[in-house]
C-alpha cells in the first residue's frame, strides 16, 4: 500500500536465541497488483502528483533489457498495465517516471 509502512526484525538462530530490532519506517511510493500474478495484466497505483502528468511505465526482465513501455495521462491515482502480450514466468522490475518529479520509482513484479 502507498504510504508509510513500519517493520521489526526479530530473528532467532539454530540455538534458540533471539534478538529483536528497532521498529524501521519504509515509504512507499507506488504499488503494483496483484503481485505476483499471470503476467497478462496488473495495476499501478501512481503518487497522486502524478495525475494529470504525462507517466511512463516500462518493465525490464531479469538481465535489464525493456521488454515493455507505456505512457499514460492518468486522470485517476490507478494505471491499468496491459502487455501486448503476456509475460513469461519471472522477475521483472517495473519503473514509473513523470515529468513531474526528477524521481524514477521502481519496484519488482512477479509473474508467475
Amino acid at each position: 500500500l502507498p504510504g508509510t509502512s513500519y517493520y521489526r526484525l526479530k530473528q532467532t538462530d539454530f540455538g534458540g536465541l533471539t534478538a529483536t530490532y528497532y521498529w524501521v519506517a519504509v515509504d512507499v511510493e507506488f504499488s503494483i497488483y496483484p503481485n505476483p500474478n499471470s503476467g497478462d495484466m496488473f495495476y499501478v497505483d501512481v503518487p497522486a502528483a502524478y495525475i494529470g502528468q504525462n507517466v511512463e511505465v516500462s518493465l525490464y526482465d531479469i538481465i535489464g533489457k525493456r521488454i515493455y513501455t507505456a505512457s499514460f495521462n492518468p486522470a485517476s491515482p490507478v494505471l491499468t498495465v496491459r502487455p501486448a502480450h503476456p509475460l513469461p514466468q519471472g522477475i521483472y522490475q517495473v519503473t514509473l517516471h513523470s515529468d513531474a518529479g526528477p524521481k524514477t520509482y521502481r519496484q519488482k513484479l512477479v509473474i508467475q
